[in-house]
């Protein structure tokens, strides 16, 4: 049976629109490198009820969580001057916020299992959020995992809870942020090599 060549022409045009316009989403919404700045805080937070007093473990995070999310804003700020495009950033705020206070105010105001579970927990509810705005299923994964993580240090009861829990969550945050930084790279590589370019 023969094809219409002006209907070819138009499947041809739709899948390349399709194409551009997934490699775009994919471009602004990369989680690599969030995903490896919190996890690297995350591990250095495991130390900070070792050598000083648990009750630091929240200063630490509204210093250098704060400088963190600075990286990060700073981060899609310049990846968007790049690209050219910008993918709308209230949602993310949002969810940002959201966790902020949650993590605060569970670390701050809780008490016992609460203090220590209560922050990641959150980080797991937003990161899932995250995972559904950006349709990543391994940032969704993520999630699941430290909640897995956070639920199975409550079960243990180890010593030093919190510190064991960030040293966990925080390599496998920073793990997975660099598998998705690796996915990222070897997809453009080679559509770099199918395009020429």
């Amino acid at each position: 049976m023969e094809t219409n060549p002006d209907v070819q022409a138009a499947r041809q045009a739709l899948a390349q629109v399709d194409e551009l316009r997934r490699r775009t989403r994919s471009a602004l919404a990369s989680a690599w490198y969030p995903l490896v700045v919190f996890g690297l805080i995350t591990v250095l937070s495991a130390g900070v009820p070792l050598v000083a007093h648990e009750a630091l473990v929240g200063a630490y995070w509204l210093v250098v969580g704060g400088a963190g999310s600075a990286l990060v804003a700073r981060h899609y700020r310049r990846r968007e001057d790049e690209i050219g495009l910008a993918e709308p950033w209230v949602p993310y705020a949002l969810v940002g916020v959201a966790i902020f206070v949650a993590c605060l105010g569970l670390g701050f105001f809780g008490s016992g299992d609460v203090r220590v579970a209560g922050p990641p927990l959150a980080v797991s509810a937003g990161y899932l959020v995250l995972a559904t705005l950006d349709r990543c299923l391994s940032l969704g994964l993520l999630a699941v995992g430290m909640a897995v993580v956070v639920l199975a240090v409550l079960a243990v009861d180890p010593g030093h809870p919190y510190s064991v829990q960030s040293l966990v969550i925080g390599a496998g945050t920073v793990g997975v942020g660099l598998a998705l930084r690796r996915a990222e790279q070897a997809e453009r590589a080679e559509r770099a090599e199918r395009t020429g370019r």
